[in-house]
């Protein structure tokens, strides 16, 4: 499958952001916990037409990066927040953040693909996330955060689901 294809051409449901948001931190509380990472959990039910696999990677993703950025462990804030024409999954840890000279040589060349990045680390579970995020016509945001850290945001654009009576096969 090539990186820029969207949701359309997935097997969409309309599922619970949130649960996904809930499944990747259960799965993931092993390492937030030796990390000694503490998280604050801002989430309320979000139906939206997904492929769930693809969504919960992204989640995965972005959650696996806020932990290695912060060796040292620190706080990771998780909020969801449903626009009128998108929503948003942000993940923002409390590292402090890292001059861009100081990337992963190999993936400096996806800065560029990455919209309004601020400096910091980007590691392959980054670069992943915003792939994953094009396949559903979404991308990830990097921003710094005002109380310091770094918040990288997944923006997916609110789409309708196909109704069953419209796709009737012609008589």
């Amino acid at each position: 499958m090539k990186d820029t294809e969207t949701i359309n051409s997935f097997d969409s449901s309309l599922a619970d952001v949130s649960k996904l948001v809930d499944k990747v931190l259960y799965k993931l509380h092993p390492e937030i916990e030796s990390g000694c990472v503490s998280v604050d959990v801002d989430t309320t039910e979000l139906l939206a037409p997904i492929d769930c696999g693809t969504i919960e990677a992204a989640i995965n993703n972005l959650i696996r990066h806020a932990i290695n950025i912060m060796p040292r462990g620190g706080e990771l804030s998780v909020t969801l927040i449903d626009g009128n024409y998108q929503w948003e999954l942000e993940v923002a840890d409390s590292s402090k953040s890292i001059s861009a000279s100081n990337s992963f040589s190999p993936l400096a060349s996806e800065l560029g693909q990455l919209p309004r990045l601020m400096p910091q680390v980007i590691d392959q579970y980054l670069v992943d996330a915003h792939r994953l995020a094009l396949r559903h016509g979404g991308q990830i945001q990097t921003w710094e955060c005002p109380q310091g850290g770094m918040a990288n945001v997944l923006v997916v654009p609110k789409r309708k689901m196909k109704s069953v009576n419209s796709i009737r096969p012609a008589a």
